[in-house]
């Protein structure tokens, strides 16, 4: 944005450092009936979003998910039945400093629309912000540090990024 204070950032760097390659943490190997969970929704124009809540139940291939912040008309949380392919556990809290390891092109997870969206940094601004882009819908966000975390994948029984 114009006006804006930028640190001088010419070079290509890689998407991560070898320590970010390599952070990994244990994590559950399969959604339980109980357990706090994301959504990846599937939906045209939320695709790469994920939304917290409650696995209620777990059946086969389908599970039913109640949104912590999505609410139905009368005004109680909503659920859906989803398929479980789209549930993961809830992810931990980013490592401390975890920022300060990663480079320009690295996939994050940005807090918007009351979920966490798939974004590529892009840029370290002044002041402390980083610009972020989700790059499939070419939606660009000036955001403080505070608002993104590691683009968490599970993977059963462990979590990398």
């Amino acid at each position: 944005e114009e006006g804006e204070e930028e640190e001088e950032d010419d070079e290509e760097e890689p998407a991560t450092s070898a320590a970010a390659a390599r952070s990994s943490q244990p994590a559950p190997k399969k959604v339980l009936p109980g357990m706090r969970v994301e959504y990846a929704s599937p939906l045209e124009g939320a695709r790469g979003s994920y939304y917290s809540g409650v696995a209620m139940h777990v059946d086969g291939k389908v599970a039913s998910f109640r949104h912590d912040e999505l609410r139905a008309e009368d005004g109680a949380q909503a659920q859906a039945a989803v398929q479980l392919k789209h549930l993961r556990p809830l992810p931990p809290p980013p490592p401390e400093g975890f920022l300060s390891s990663v480079k320009r092109g690295a996939r994050l997870e940005l807090r918007y629309l009351d979920g966490w969206w798939d974004v590529v940094l892009r840029k370290r601004l002044g002041g402390g912000k980083l610009r972020v882009e989700a790059v499939g819908y070419g939606a660009v966000h000036d955001v403080e540090p505070a608002q993104l975390r590691p683009a968490w994948k599970w993977t059963k029984g462990t979590w990398r990024w």
